[in-house]
């Protein structure tokens, strides 16, 4: 048996990496694509990024941004600068959604699991915000064979006896110091999964172009963090 399934992750509301991925994903002749949160935020397409999804009938779990995206934001009266300005970012993108966008964003599950134990989530089992970096424990759900999973930004693969737990990255937004974004495949074959990372040429100038024609806050610090793959 084959089976080979594409990963999104990270969208972050930019249309043209989204675009760009999911080609790249059917060029490559996966038999599905699926994505593994954080649509529509801090991207000048946030509800484009939904359409596209949803137009593509793209399986999707539930971001930490996603779930933001779905209630009223208060700014903390002890946020730093840096979190007041993320949060404007963050409300701009919030207003760009359609009712029927955030509708399919609250809606989304926090996991997808499909044959031979494959398991896509945003972060980890139940927690959308926690870390799992290539040094962690990796929590494995159980029947587990193989983790995608997204939130990092950045991409890395870790076999951990029999299973393998593999970061995405960002397919928009990479904060590992390479612009590039990434994409992951993961293949069954012969009973065995294995899970390759492939980075992406970005069009960071169409993009920052894009980015500064939306009307959104802070879009040279914006871009200026896209050219740099860094978050703040």
């Amino acid at each position: 048996m084959q089976s080979r399934i594409g990963v999104l992750s990270d969208v972050h509301g930019s249309l043209l990496p989204l675009e760009l991925g999911y080609a790249t994903l059917q060029r490559a002749g996966v038999d599905r694509i699926v994505c593994a949160g954080d649509v529509a935020s801090f991207g000048p397409d946030p509800d484009a990024c939904v359409a596209f999804l949803r137009a593509h009938e793209v399986a999707t779990v539930a971001g930490n941004h996603d779930l933001t995206m779905c209630r009223p934001l208060d700014v903390p009266e002890e946020a730093t600068e840096r979190e007041r300005e993320i949060l404007q970012v963050t409300a701009w993108s919030q207003r760009q959604l359609s009712s029927e966008s955030l509708a399919w964003l609250a809606h989304l599950p926090l996991e997808l699991r499909l044959d031979d134990g494959f398991v896509c989530l945003h972060a980890a089992p139940g927690d959308v915000n926690q870390v799992v970096g290539p040094g962690d424990p990796k929590p494995f759900p159980a029947g587990a064979r193989v983790v995608c999973a997204g939130h990092l930004h950045q991409p890395y693969v870790a076999e951990v006896g029999d299973r393998i737990w593999a970061n995405a990255g960002s397919v928009s937004r990479p904060t590992d110091g390479d612009p590039r974004g990434a994409i992951a495949i993961a293949t069954l074959r012969s009973d065995r999964w294995q899970v390759a990372i492939e980075r992406l040429e970005l069009p960071l100038d169409s993009l920052c172009e894009r980015i500064r024609a939306s009307g959104m806050p802070f879009a040279t610090r914006v871009c200026e963090t896209q050219r740099a793959a860094s978050w703040w």
